[in-house]
């Protein structure tokens, strides 16, 4: 499976080097930046990369962007964030919060923490092309750590196996970008806490990202830092050409615009604390979510079910847009003397119109759990206290 991998991986970047093989021609117009972000904020980086993308020309200028992020989870653009993080613990995994952060593409699910680095390459949208980014990244991590790099499906990979990273892009009228974030020396406690999905009852299509097993940098060379990466991608990165892996050595890289320090603020990029601000709203974080539904099984306490014990009430919950639409109960025979049987739409509850959060259903179980511990309640009242609980 491996030696089948790295054919591929042959058989693209030949396939590459082929076709932007025509571009030499028109390549000494290209001149590369390195931009390296001073924010630490995930929302503000995410901004910046929207901001650059929309905003600069590209036809003659190429970006390299260096970010880090303060610890956070970025799910893609039309992803559940109740499927992706464990929301509830998000808060408290590390001291200052883990924050949850909506990128602008579609991509996998990552959680991030200063020990970890992202890459977003920009260029013209016909001048993309995700192998020539994964080579430069390769390339520079052999040539400062002399570590192997394998490149499998737009990923790179330590013993064949192993993730360190993961990629989205995304694609304008005119320019596009490829995003990478690299694993360097990442909590793996943290993360793994951060993305453990809590199961609530949501039915989702299969997400197409699959779960990898993951390996920090460092965990292969300890010498490895964030810091020393940040040099070796942005001088490879110069010393590349811009339209084929060819190493151009330091009289390329000097010719180039160099590295630049930025700071994602409007006296830098005007308009960015708006587009700051949006990243960071609900509406964007939740209410960009697809429509699903959630199926939860009630226990109602034995006093108010039959002798038998308890009975199972089946509740599901539609929410569209983040925001609860609709609630359906389906009441047991066991509560059929409270006049109240089978599938009935509670559309009178105050649930309708709130938005969605796990801890609406938590709080209506031990709602019924007191009532079970109410001696005066009754199998006849149960259903009608659920369907007015809120």
């Amino acid at each position: 499976m491996a030696l089948f991998q790295r054919a591929i991986c042959v058989y693209k970047t030949a396939s590459f080097l082929r076709t932007v093989g025509r571009n030499l021609s028109t390549e000494p117009s290209i001149k590369k930046s390195v931009f390296i972000s001073q924010s630490k904020d995930i929302y503000a980086n995410l901004a910046l990369q929207d901001w650059i993308c929309k905003n600069i020309d590209m036809t003659d200028h190429h970006i390299c962007m260096l970010w880090q992020n303060d610890p956070c989870v970025t799910i893609g653009k039309t992803s559940n964030p109740w499927c992706e993080a464990n929301m509830a613990d998000l808060p408290k995994i590390t001291d200052g919060g883990v924050k949850l952060a909506r990128q602008n593409s579609d991509g996998p699910s990552t959680y991030q923490d200063q020990g970890s680095l992202n890459i977003t390459f920009f260029s013209q949208k016909d001048r993309l092309c995700e192998i020539y980014d994964m080579e430069i990244l390769a390339r520079a991590i052999f040539r400062e750590f002399s570590l192997k790099l394998d490149i499998v499906q737009n990923e790179l990979k330590l013993r064949g196996n192993y993730s360190i990273s993961g990629t989205t892009k995304k694609v304008n009228e005119n320019n596009a970008y490829h995003h990478c974030n690299l694993l360097v020396r990442v909590n793996k406690v943290d993360r793994m806490r951060s993305l453990t999905k809590q199961e609530i009852g949501i039915q989702q299509r299969n997400n197409e990202y699959e779960n990898s097993k993951v390996m920090n940098l460092c965990e292969e060379n300890p010498n490895v830092s964030v810091k020393k990466l940040v040099k070796a991608i942005g001088w490879e990165y110069m010393r590349t050409h811009a339209s084929v892996v060819k190493d151009g050595g330091d009289q390329l890289a000097n010719e180039q615009k160099g590295f630049q320090l930025v700071n994602p603020t409007d006296s830098w990029f005007p308009g960015i604390a708006k587009i700051r601000t949006e990243m960071a709203r609900w509406e964007w974080l939740y209410g960009q979510t697809p429509d699903f539904k959630v199926n939860r099984t009630l226990c109602i306490p034995g006093n108010l079910g039959n002798e038998e014990g308890c009975s199972d009430l089946s509740m599901e919950i539609t929410v569209s847009g983040g925001i609860i639409k609709d609630t359906t109960l389906s009441v047991p025979p066991s509560l059929a003397n409270s006049g109240i049987s089978g599938v009935i739409n509670t559309v009178t509850t105050t649930l309708i119109g709130r938005r969605f959060t796990p801890d609406l259903i938590e709080n209506l179980q031990q709602s019924i759990k007191n009532l079970g511990d109410d001696k005066m309640a009754s199998a006849a009242y149960a259903p009608r206290k659920i369907m007015t609980s809120f």
